[in-house]
């Protein structure tokens, strides 16, 4: 029979700042009516995809902080673990709205204005566009970026992928991208404006809607992997396992497992070669919770049980 040691809190940690989310929506809503602003009077279709991309972002926002709401709904019996896997979800609905909106509008509009350039007009209002978007854009991913560091001790793009927190890696995401957008928006009106060369404006727009859909394909993949279910880090997961093999109780252990049921939800199981009595899983269960607050529920199985049910058919 499994045991359960000690249920955690009904709801996942609140401790989680939406304040990232926040930054990035605000800043987001406010570029998108400049770079329409903009392209309604220089027609540069690289500020109308960069129009595009910001309206999706402000959207993407307003989807994360709603999943982020969901997620802390207390636990019923329906979900006896909580809803923090709506997190998941709600980053690959963004995923998708970035990759069906965002990358598919912009790459239409640059073939559209390959098909018919035209010479952008008033590029110095582009320029302040970009500029101001820019300053804004860097607010936000600063932020984010802080956010990201104080709870991974990480301040890397590559270690993106190692993220539990789906909300915070896509605001990070989302500003890199909207950086690197506004850098090829500038290269375009360069291009076109000062070059002769009126190309160049479609051209960006299509390297930006293929920007956004390398993002969007890099999100999906991520929400996949934690909706299908992901184990906490190889850090924690060893730290856990130091503390379950120091135990003198459970000498024999024989599998330690971790799943991630939100970004502050981590379920541990460890399955023992022999029982445990309820004093032992007590204290146990305590020295596993000390070593992350993530660490919610902890459950104890006899090897036995696991065999049971691996050759039931």
């Amino acid at each position: 029979m499994n045991r359960r040691a000690e249920p955690g809190a009904a709801s996942p940690s609140q401790n989680t700042s939406n304040l990232p989310i926040f930054a990035a929506g605000a800043a987001n809503l406010a570029i998108a009516i400049s770079k329409f602003i903009a392209f309604g009077f220089t027609g540069s279709t690289a500020m109308l995809s960069e129009g595009f991309h910001s309206t999706v972002d402000t959207a993407d926002q307003g989807l994360l902080l709603l999943g982020s709401r969901l997620s802390r709904r207390r636990a019923d019996k329906l979900h006896p673990f909580g809803y923090g896997m709506e997190q998941y979800f709600w980053s690959f609905v963004v995923a998708i709205l970035i990759f069906a909106l965002g990358g598919t509008a912009s790459i239409y509009e640059g073939v559209h204005r390959l098909a018919s350039p035209e010479p952008i007009r008033s590029p110095w209002i582009n320029f302040t566009v970009i500029g101001a978007a820019i300053l804004f854009e860097g607010t936000s991913w600063t932020i984010a970026m802080r956010k990201y560091a104080k709870r991974t001790g990480e301040l890397s793009l590559g270690s993106l992928h190692r993220s539990k927190d789906p909300a915070l890696f896509t605001v990070i995401l989302e500003d890199t991208a909207a950086l690197l957008g506004l850098l090829i928006a500038a290269a375009g009106v360069i291009g076109s404006a000062y070059f002769n060369w009126p190309q160049a404006d479609g051209y960006a727009a299509i390297a930006i809607g293929v920007l956004l859909i390398g993002v969007a394909l890099f999100l999906a993949r991520e929400s996949r992997s934690l909706l299908v279910g992901e184990a906490a880090t190889p850090d924690l997961v060893n730290a856990i396992e130091g503390v379950v093999h120091d135990a003198p109780e459970t000498s024999d252990v024989a599998d330690v497992a971790t799943l991630h049921l939100g970004a502050d939800r981590i379920l541990v199981a460890i399955t023992l070669k022999r029982p445990a009595d309820a004093a032992d899983v007590t204290r146990l269960t305590h020295a596993i919770r000390a070593i992350d607050p993530r660490i919610k529920d902890v459950f104890f199985r006899p090897e036995s049980a696991t065999k049971t049910q691996t050759n039931a058919p």
